[in-house]
């Protein structure tokens, strides 16, 4: 859990807590309350916060407490800033801003270009006149305060202003001050903050200087009833036809008790004591100061909530409000480098991968094309053997063609049957042997004369009578001279149809025959 500081200081006191903050909430450890020697002659003075003396003084308690290196919370008095309710033309919230610097140049008394100036509207309807109440503080009093947090290893992060701060914890923490106009008083040893809430707001705000605490002084319970008297009829005017009902006291203790009274009796109103001891973030600070002095700690403790994120900052000088900046082209212009990365990076890998590919396919077709020399160079081995063969082809007998010759010149099977064909290659062609049977001896005969050709010579071995022989009543052996006929030998066997092809798509018997 984080640890922060939040001070404030006027020509009189300085009070500091120190606390926690833990996820929204923020948990009281320290509390301290130091008087500052300021003499009285000085006090009043304009000048007096924005002294160099007084700034030194309030670093050296700040440095004696040994506070850690963490985040510091400011909170100003009222009387250290200028504050001003501005009526603007209709506008919307984004156009306030520029509309209320513009504004307050000329209606606040000493307002320039380097004064820290914040607002908080009072309405929300951008169709009607806006009102705001804007104040602006010295930027020598911002300079100070940057110079004791940074001269203390604190780094300041807020800036609040004191009435406003505590308005936030008692609104927050559920005082019956929202349906009706309301008076909230702080007192702040010899100051009084006097404040007029309306409808949740703080409208209008004073710091009244006292002749005394209220709390010790007769002298000053008198000079806060007057105080309290023209205040309630300076809202008068802002109220219109409604009127303060209650005065919220905010303290604790019997001294705080008996000023109620005191005010009820002087006022005619209804007084409301605030008791910051119900504070969940104070009670565990509770005992560290006086009670009659716990309710000056109620700013300090409404900006450290402020700053765990439980509500906006009403005023906040270190971040006041600005008009919005306008939509930055910087997204598109990251958005169109990164589609452009986007698009080289994919076309660098696009083409990385098409030359990948590329080579791949180059490496598949330099491996097929080896294959292919290999398989060329075993086809022309395998061509040499076959012009080979073919060539000896030509110098035999086609036998297929011989059977076939066969097979279409001797008679049918009722007449001639062969038992035995015996093929031989002799020098210069070849000779058939075959052994068969025939009805007749006309029908060897026919055979014989049938076989004979040009290229055929037939010559009769034997023809024997079979003793048992009921169809075939011979058997018969003949030869059959094969001469070679030239062939052209230079077409390839691819463009050649040897009849011995023919043979075998052709070469079928007769019906009937076997």
């Amino acid at each position: 859990m984080p640890k922060v500081v939040a001070f404030e200081w006027n020509a009189e006191q300085l009070r500091v807590i120190q606390a926690r903050i833990a996820g929204r909430s923020a948990s009281l450890e320290k509390l301290w309350t130091f008087n500052l020697p300021t003499p009285p002659e000085e006090r009043d003075q304009p000048e007096t916060p924005l002294s160099e003396k007084l700034a030194q003084q309030v670093g050296e308690l700040l440095g004696s407490l040994k506070l850690p290196r963490c985040e510091a919370l400011v909170v100003v008095s009222r009387a250290h800033v200028e504050l001003r309710q501005l009526t603007l033309p209709p506008a919307p919230d984004e156009e306030l801003p520029d509309m209320v610097r513009f504004q307050a140049s000329r209606e606040f008394t000493a307002l320039e270009e380097d004064w820290p100036l914040d607002f908080c509207p009072l309405d929300a309807d951008p169709s009607q006149p806006r009102n705001v109440l804007a104040a602006a503080m010295h930027p020598r009093l911002m300079a100070r305060l940057q110079e004791v947090c940074q001269r203390h290893r604190l780094r300041l992060v807020r800036v609040g202003v004191r009435p406003f701060t505590a308005a936030s914890v008692i609104l927050r923490a559920g005082a019956d001050i929202r349906s009706t106009p309301a008076l909230l008083v702080g007192l702040f040893s010899d100051e009084a903050d006097l404040s007029l809430i309306l409808d949740g707001q703080v409208v209008l705000s004073r710091c009244a200087r006292l002749h005394g605490d209220p709390l010790q002084d007769e002298q000053g319970v008198f000079d806060l009833v007057g105080q309290v008297r023209r205040t309630i009829a300076a809202a008068q005017g802002m109220l219109g036809a409604r009127r303060v009902e209650k005065v919220v006291l905010c303290g604790a203790g019997q001294a705080t008790l008996a000023l109620a009274e005191r005010l009820r009796g002087e006022l005619r109103q209804e007084i409301v004591v605030f008791d910051p001891t119900l504070l969940p973030a104070i009670a565990g600070a509770i005992g560290q100061v006086g009670a009659d002095t716990l309710g000056q700690f109620v700013p300090l403790v409404g900006i450290l909530e402020e700053h765990a994120g439980q509500a906006p900052p009403t005023l906040d000088f270190v971040h006041p409000r600005r008009r919005p900046a306008p939509p930055s082209r910087r997204p598109y212009v990251v958005a169109g480098l990164v589609t452009a990365a986007i698009v080289l990076a994919g076309t660098f890998v696009y083409g990385y991968a098409q030359d990948v590919a590329r080579r791949e396919e180059i490496r598949q077709l330099q491996d097929r094309l080896k294959s292919l020399e290999a398989r060329d160079r075993q086809l022309s081995q395998l061509e040499q053997k076959v012009n080979e063969l073919s060539a000896w082809e030509g110098e035999s007998v086609n036998w297929l063609d011989e059977l076939y010759r066969l097979a279409s010149k001797l008679p049918g099977s009722e007449e001639l049957m062969l038992r035995q064909i015996k093929g031989t290659a002799v020098a210069g062609g070849g000779q058939i042997e075959i052994d068969g049977v025939a009805r007749s001896l006309e029908a060897i005969q026919k055979a014989e004369l049938d076989l004979q050709d040009d290229t055929h010579a037939v010559a009769g071995k034997s023809k024997n009578e079979l003793a048992s022989g009921k169809h075939y009543r011979y058997e018969f052996r003949s030869t059959i001279r094969v001469q070679r006929q030239a062939e052209k030998t230079a077409q390839t066997g691819a463009s050649r149809t040897s009849p011995a092809r023919t043979v075998r798509r052709t070469l079928l018997p007769p019906r009937g025959q076997p």
